[in-house]
This record gives C-alpha cells, sequence and structure tokens, in this order.
C-alpha cells in the first residue's frame, strides 16, 4: 500500500523540488503495479467511468491526488496501447 505523507518522515531535504521528484518517482514506481491491477478491476467491475478514478485512488491506496493523476494517466495510456495492438 502506498504511505501517506504524514507516514514519511520529514527529511531536512523534503522542500527541495529535485529530491521530492525522486521521491515521488521511486514511489511511483513502487506501487504502479498494484495499481494499475487494481485500476484494471475497477474497470472491470463497471462501478465507475474511469474518468472518475483519481478519487479512487486516493481513497484506496491513500495517496495525494496528484500521484493518483499521474498513476491513472499512465495506465490510461497502457491500456490505449494494448487496445491498438488488438486491432
Amino acid at each position: 500500500m502506498i504511505a501517506n505523507k504524514n507516514q514519511i518522515p520529514s527529511l531536512a531535504y523534503d522542500d527541495d523540488p529535485d529530491t521530492q521528484a525522486l521521491l515521488e518517482d521511486e514511489e511511483f514506481n513502487q506501487n504502479k503495479n498494484e495499481v494499475f491491477l487494481y485500476l484494471e478491476e475497477l474497470r472491470e467491475s463497471g462501478e465507475t467511468n474511469m474518468f472518475g478514478a483519481i478519487k479512487y485512488i486516493v481513497q484506496h491506496f491513500e495517496c495525494e491526488r496528484n500521484m493518483a493523476k499521474r498513476y491513472l494517466s499512465s495506465w490510461m495510456k497502457g491500456f490505449r496501447r494494448k487496445e491498438n495492438d488488438n486491432d
């Protein structure tokens, strides 16, 4: 499960944008497969239009909205590629 920002110890260099980007990329890569599986299950369930999936990601994985947007955008790009490969 994705760590909540409040659970991550504050570091002296947290305010550095480059360091923050690296931390977010590490978080993104660590959890990407789990989130993508969740998104596929959510899509198959028909519970929501996938454009509304951000709030589901935020709730289920307790992550920031911006990170949820990144996950959804990346998943959608991969989904489109799979759909195009099947044509």
